[in-house]
């Protein structure tokens, strides 16, 4: 069975590595990107099941790229789970944007998973 891809897309470098790393042990094969502009080139190349994205990030920011990856046919199916701790009260427009679930900067890692679970088993 192939390995479940994921692509974690925030600025903040120690937060995508160990955002990366926890999910590396829960058995998922995982990406880092750090810039938006990075996230498309990610997506083409690596194919992931799910992203996770932040919305505050250089050369191309996170709303930017979730509204480029739901209008191109090949992504708009890859559920995208936003994490930010910038910009909560963005909740209903993001979702309405076409993501799949918002989490606010801490983020309960076991929500975090239950959600990862539900989106890769529906």
């Amino acid at each position: 069975m192939a390995a479940v891809r994921i692509l974690v897309a925030d600025d903040d470098h120690s937060f995508a590595e160990a955002l990366s790393s926890r999910l590396t042990q829960a058995g998922y094969e995982t990406t880092v990107v750090t810039e938006g502009v990075r996230v498309m080139e990610a997506v083409r190349r690596d194919r992931p099941n799910l992203i996770i994205l932040d919305l505050k990030m250089p050369a191309g920011g996170g709303a930017e790229v979730l509204t480029r990856l739901k209008k191109d046919s090949l992504t708009r199916r890859i559920p995208v789970i936003v994490i930010t701790g910038t910009f909560p009260h963005l909740q209903k427009e993001i979702l309405e944007q076409g993501a799949a679930a918002f989490f606010v900067k801490p983020y309960d890692p076991e929500l975090l998973q239950a959600k990862i679970n539900e989106l890769l088993n529906s």
